[in-house]
């Protein structure tokens, strides 16, 4: 029995080494045969990759460059690339092919619009002071200068350096600080007037002779707008009418040719309202006569979807008035000035007491403008004492047709 136990032992061994051994001899070959196809469709990913990164650079240079690529050799493969747009944005899908192996890349790109800035200016006149705080993105074109310690939450960026001035000489940059940036302030007023003249709404002399247009808009926390307008200065403005927004404007956009806007009250919906020159002299202001607020208020529920965009070709002023002299005035709206500044009157500025402009949004602006006086230490004393917060929904929310940078940035890739 001994000796048949040793056969059979024997037997039994040999039969596992044999089977362990095939099975060894498999995984060999299937490690050899998943490296190569690892190998393979690596480098087909690599090609789509390298191809998207190369059609996502000739769309930051050329903004309407869709040509593609095809069938193009390229580190021992091939790509291929397409270039969709649809409204403003581009999608790039990339095909890189190694051997029998393809893989696709899509990239999603959209222009930066201005509304996700807190702070944008191409000069800076009035400095940030002691006392100011800014919230949000802040970029300047020029040298960032500051007087004294303002306060900036977001990241601050600039074309040229920092200069610093006043006693002690100490911004606080919490978000950081970085130069050398460059985004030029720019749009094109057509675009807006187009889809205003589409599904919106255009105000403008009706009779054909060019003449001026004042448009006055009272928002409803009803969903209601009250307007009425005004041609040539004449003083006669028409009789008001009260209709719900989406009548007016399905779309949002409000636009005045050749004109200035009036506006005032609780928006709910969305708007952008538009005050063009048109070459007109007088015109492209927008006047805050009153408080500008949400019907939903964002910072006591984030999720709230009222949102304003008020864009001038020139100026955006809070106007003296009643309701505007002696007191805080509050403005929830991305506000844009493409040609000229974004503040008080001159009347509300030098005002013989000091009161707050609270703002929820941004403004973006070719300069600063000041809105108070400030003494030697650089601290407000009277007009009014700018306290800024920036609005976050800004970041991925933007108001109907709002101005948006030349550049295009990607806003996903999917691999």
């Amino acid at each position: 029995m001994g000796g048949k136990a040793a056969i059979l032992l024997v037997l039994g061994f040999s039969l596992i080494f044999m089977v362990a051994g095939h099975n060894f001899g498999n995984l060999s070959t299937r490690s050899v045969e998943n490296l190569a196809k690892y190998y393979t469709q690596t480098n087909a990913h690599n090609i789509a990759i390298s191809a998207a990164n190369m059609a996502a650079s000739n769309i930051f240079f050329d903004k309407n460059w869709n040509t593609g690529y095809t069938n193009v050799p390229f580190s021992n493969g091939t790509f291929d690339v397409s270039v969709v747009t649809s409204g403003t944005q581009k999608k790039i899908i990339a095909i890189g092919s190694y051997q029998d192996e393809h893989d696709t890349i899509e990239v999603i790109l959209d222009p930066s619009h201005f509304s996700k800035f807190g702070n944008f200016y191409t000069t800076m006149s009035a400095l940030p002071a002691t006392g100011d705080t800014f919230n949000g993105p802040f970029h300047t074109n020029s040298s960032m200068k500051t007087h004294g310690t303002p306060v900036f939450w977001g990241k601050v960026t600039s074309r040229y350096s920092l200069k610093m001035y006043g006693s002690p000489k100490d911004p606080k940059f919490y978000g950081g600080y970085e130069s050398g940036v460059n985004i030029p302030l720019e749009f094109d007023t057509s675009g807006m007037r187009f889809n205003a003249s589409t599904s919106g709404a255009v105000f403008k002399d009706t009779a054909g002779l060019g003449r001026k247009v004042d448009v006055k808009l009272k928002f409803k926390a009803s969903g209601n707008v009250e307007y009425s307008s005004m041609i040539n200065n004449d003083g006669v403005w028409s009789p008001p009418v009260d209709t719900p927004l989406v009548d007016l404007s399905s779309n949002g956009i409000i636009f005045v040719e050749k004109g200035n806007i009036f506006v005032e009250g609780t928006l709910k919906g969305k708007a952008t309202i538009v005050a063009s020159k048109k070459g007109k002299s007088g015109c492209g202001n927008i006047y805050q006569t009153d408080n500008v607020r949400y019907a939903n208020d964002p910072k006591a529920n984030p999720n709230a979807k009222d949102i304003l965009g008020m864009v001038a070709e020139d100026n955006i002023r809070i106007k003296k008035n009643p309701n505007t002299l002696g007191k805080d005035i509050i403005t929830q709206a991305s506000m844009f000035a493409k040609n000229g500044s974004i503040g008080p009157d001159n009347g509300l500025v030098h005002q013989g007491t000091l009161h707050s402009w609270r703002i929820l949004g941004g403004l973006i602006a070719k300069t600063t403008r000041v809105t108070a006086d400030y003494n030697y230490a650089g601290q407000p004393t009277n007009g009014l004492k700018f306290v800024h917060s920036y609005d976050d929904r800004f970041m991925n929310m933007v108001p109907p047709s709002f101005p948006h940078t030349r550049y295009y940035e990607i806003v996903s890739w999917y691999e």
